[in-house]
């Protein structure tokens, strides 16, 4: 399966224009600016398929890019937002609708940024992925400005809390900048469309 496949498939602003496919979904989700698009850009091989931005709130749609076995999806952040409240309210309750509706979805990615850790809007998601009985799994991004240290300190994080029973216990690094992480990140996802 080669990741440099993938193309856009399409945009969805509700459920009705969701994509009909029945190929296994990968959801990408992290608070605003964590860095979701260039992380999807570095897996699929591809420096533009995903929009990036330093404006938080650039991803206002659900965006899926169709690779040959499986979809990516970049679904938008939460938290702040350069957008109406109400519009990011919308966004917000349409990832939700779309993670406890879509059948297909086989793991949703939780992105942290590295330099600033968890933030409870993130242990909300996590929850909310529990109650709608969707495995999840960590990545911290941005890894290359950490220090040695602080890396090691981040990869020495092997479990969570047992309350979040769909929550991998493994959390993944990256850095979409150095490439850090991304074969194992690969690897993930493989393992989870064919299981």
């Amino acid at each position: 399966m080669l990741f440099n496949q993938a193309t856009f498939l399409t945009s969805a602003a509700n459920l009705r224009n969701l994509p009909k496919t029945q190929l296994p979904e990968i959801a990408f989700i992290g608070r605003s600016n964590v860095g979701k698009s260039s992380l999807i850009n570095a897996i699929v091989g591809n420096a533009k398929i995903a929009k990036t931005s330093k404006t938080p709130g650039r991803t206002q749609q659900i965006n899926f890019f169709k690779l040959p076995e499986f979809i990516i999806v970049d679904l938008p952040g939460y938290g702040y937002a350069s957008a109406p409240i109400k519009v990011i309210q919308k966004w917000q309750e349409f990832n939700l609708e779309y993670i406890k509706n879509r059948q297909q979805l086989k793991l949703v990615f939780i992105l942290i940024d590295s330099r600033i850790g968890f933030k409870e809007l993130d242990l909300n998601l996590i929850e909310q992925l529990n109650e709608a009985g969707v495995k999840c799994r960590i990545i911290y991004t941005k890894v290359d400005q950490l220090n040695k240290s602080e890396i090691e300190i981040l990869k020495s994080i092997t479990t969570f809390n047992d309350r979040y029973p769909l929550l991998e216990p493994n959390a993944l690094i990256a850095s979409s900048k150095n490439k850090e992480g991304i074969e194992r990140i690969r690897k993930v996802i493989l393992h989870y469309i064919i299981s």
